[in-house]
């Protein structure tokens, strides 16, 4: 099977730079569970990987910087989840203004992000795009080209067991973010379980168990109230991905009253359901 999928563009351009590159900032666009496929796809002794997910850590230029330090033989820094470490305004405008003392370091930076964040960050900390050589985007598996008609129905059903599969997997990761406290737990590990949770509800989802998908979709909004507030852009999202589930339920009237909260807080043309 082809483990590039729908992205042979996006992994050709990838190694080219790669190949060519010797500094500068990239920035690679991916959906949060696919950033360690592709970095695994690329594992070689001349790439060095920093990861911000296990940990839930927040943005900080001297932890970067520490780290590349240590990596001085590598060529290329690949650096994922950056969507974990940039969650709130204040890391971004960290980010934005340890540019220039990022690119001192004369190493090829590549910044592995979800597509929000990078829309946030071109809004927020416009100014590091200054370092920004090239741009790669990994699409999501739900922006593929579909399959044929006639193969559609057993592919849904792969995707079923596929998921179910996952699922059983992630059981204990489940329970355990789950169960966090919203006051004892700091911040950004909160931030990074919701990410997760976010993840496994979409699965629940795929699978047709709105019940625990709702469940867990739940868990994320209570999260990202807590932290990121109202207004932000993920927890309007989240709302959003609730009115989904009521929808798929028939459940118009509360997927509209869901949808019409994540339109007041998010740009309306993102919010599709109902």
């Amino acid at each position: 099977m082809n483990s590039e999928g729908g992205n042979e563009e996006a992994y050709r351009k990838l190694r080219w730079i790669l190949d060519n590159a010797d500094a500068g900032f990239f920035f690679i666009t991916a959906p949060h569970r696919q950033q360690r496929q592709i970095a695994d796809l690329h594992k070689s002794p001349r790439i060095a990987c920093y990861d911000y997910s296990p940990a839930g850590e927040a943005y900080s230029y001297y932890a970067l910087s520490d780290w590349a330090d240590t990596h001085r033989d590598a060529d290329a820094l690949f650096v994922l989840n950056m969507q974990v470490a940039l969650q709130q305004e204040k890391n971004l405008i960290d980010f934005n203004m340890s540019r220039d003392m990022l690119a001192q370091k004369d190493r090829a930076w590549f910044f592995f992000m979800s597509k929000d964040v990078e829309h946030r960050l071109s809004t927020f900390a416009h100014d590091i795009y200054s370092y920004v050589r090239m741009k790669v985007h990994f699409q999501a598996e739900e922006e593929k080209e579909p399959k044929e008609p006639e193969m559609q129905g057993s592919h849904d059903r792969l995707n079923v067991q596929k998921a179910t599969a996952i699922l059983e997997q992630y059981k204990e990761l489940e329970a355990r973010h789950m169960s966090l406290s919203l006051y004892d737990t700091p911040d950004n590990q909160l931030l990074s379980a919701a990410m997760t949770l976010d993840d496994i509800a979409e699965l629940y989802k795929n699978c047709a168990r709105y019940d625990d998908s709702l469940r867990l979709y739940d868990k994320v909004l209570q999260i990202r109230k807590k932290v990121l507030g109202d207004e932000h852009p993920d927890t309007a999202t989240t709302y959003n991905n609730i009115a989904g589930i009521y929808d798929s339920q028939g459940a118009g009237v509360v997927c509209q009253e869901l949808q019409g909260i994540a339109s007041a807080w998010g740009d309306a043309s993102e919010y599709k359901y109902c």
